[in-house]
């Protein structure tokens, strides 16, 4: 019984710590570019995506699960190692972000716009 206990009050607190993340990111987010470096697929928890982003001149390593339901992400496209994704992160703390999966990857001309208009 007390496991059972204290299994809740733990699941508890990871829940608040990530609506905590979330929140912060809500309100102090910017966005930058990403690199999907690697990938993997489980079965049971539906892998988890590694990517480094730009952030002052600086290159970030982050990852995301694949399939979430919370907190959203988005995953509207293929993933494919070493295409580029728009990141949001906390200007606050950058440690935490999220990689935005959409229908098509950053184009060459997006990645060159964003690289020119951030140096």
């Amino acid at each position: 019984m007390f496991f059972i206990i204290g299994f809740g009050i733990l699941i508890y607190f990871l829940c608040q710590n990530q609506q905590r993340k979330e929140d912060n990111l809500e309100k102090n987010s910017k966005y930058t570019i990403g690199k999907i470096s690697d990938f993997s697929n489980s079965s049971n928890r539906g892998g988890e995506i590694n990517y480094l982003y730009l952030i002052n001149k600086i290159w970030l390593e982050g990852s995301d699960p694949n399939l979430v339901s919370w907190p959203k992400h988005i995953r509207d496209g293929e993933i494919k190692k070493g295409d580029y994704h728009q990141v949001e992160y906390d200007s606050l703390n950058h440690q935490y972000s999220k990689i935005i999966i959409k229908e098509k990857p950053l184009s060459k001309e997006e990645i060159d716009q964003f690289t020119r208009d951030h140096n």
